[in-house]
């Protein structure tokens, strides 16, 4: 079994030859895409910079007060309740498909910590995946998290193209129970578990004056003690994929809007991997 150590063992990351190259590439990216969108609002007699418009919030209210409906599983209970500095939605699932369960939990629970505020630090991403660790150390229990590996899946939304997601799945475990756990910031055409590629599609819809709001996703699923979270990666990765869709169709649904985010050049999004 491998155990992941990084953060007692990390050590300060030296520079890379091209480090200083891909900062100033990155920053003149930057610039030429603010003056690509600024210029014809100059011609047009507009202000080149327009007011941050708020970001839609109003329809994420529904997981708060309700959480997810999704097929095949019941929903036991809502909670909102507070893991380190971030507030979050604890709901609780039972499995009620006709068919019992094979290779996976009749229980499972979602973590959900939607973006609350327009402005501030509390309006971005803020590494709320380490706040999952308080539900061990909350009984009294060390905390271990292990296999790390990445999972991938999409989302084909009706009359809108595939959204590729991207999310980090591992195992959890104190030392009498294991968790199998995929996490993701999630957002109506993508998500990923950095921050930075939220933030990166935030100002790029910004220059369409537009805004996209987020959801902390934290999928927890009990496993036998100590099995490999390979076992239930199947499972995991279709549940994963039925949970986004249910944000889109849910949550999402009043965000949306017409106008597709503009991409950055791989280049540049490789980096934030």
């Amino acid at each position: 079994m491998t155990v992941d150590k990084s953060l007692s063992t990390a050590t300060p990351s030296r520079s890379r030859p091209g480090s200083s190259w891909f900062a100033k590439a990155t920053i003149a990216l930057c610039l030429l895409l603010l003056i690509v969108a600024a210029v014809p609002k100059y011609l047009q007699g507009r202000p080149p910079i327009d007011a941050i418009p708020d970001a839609p919030l109003a329809s994420l209210e529904i997981l708060r007060e309700q959480g997810l409906s999704l097929d095949n599983w019941t929903n036991v209970d809502v909670q909102n309740i507070q893991l380190g500095p971030n507030r979050w939605v604890m709901q609780t699932l039972s499995w009620d498909a006709p068919e019992p369960p094979e290779d996976h939990s009749d229980r499972a629970t979602l973590l959900m910590s939607p973006q609350r505020v327009q402005s501030g630090t509390s309006a971005q991403p803020q590494m709320e995946w380490m706040d999952v660790r308080g539900l061990g150390r909350a009984q009294g229990q060390r905390w271990i998290e292990d296999q790390p590996q990445p999972l991938h899946f999409s989302v084909t939304p009706q009359s809108s193209p595939a959204i590729n997601v991207q999310a980090r799945y591992f195992r959890g475990r104190t030392e009498r129970r294991s968790f199998a756990i995929v996490q993701w910031y999630a957002w109506e055409n993508g998500g990923h578990p950095s921050l930075v590629r939220w933030f990166w599609r935030d100002r790029l819809a910004r220059l369409q004056n537009r805004r996209l709001p987020w959801v902390a996703m934290s999928l927890i699923l009990p496993i036998e003690h100590l099995s490999p979270v390979d076992d239930v990666r199947p499972f995991l990765e279709s549940f994963a994929q039925q949970v986004h869709g249910a944000l889109l169709d849910q949550a999402f649904n009043g965000t949306s809007t017409s106008s597709s985010t503009p991409e950055l050049p791989n280049s540049v999004m490789s980096q934030t991997n």
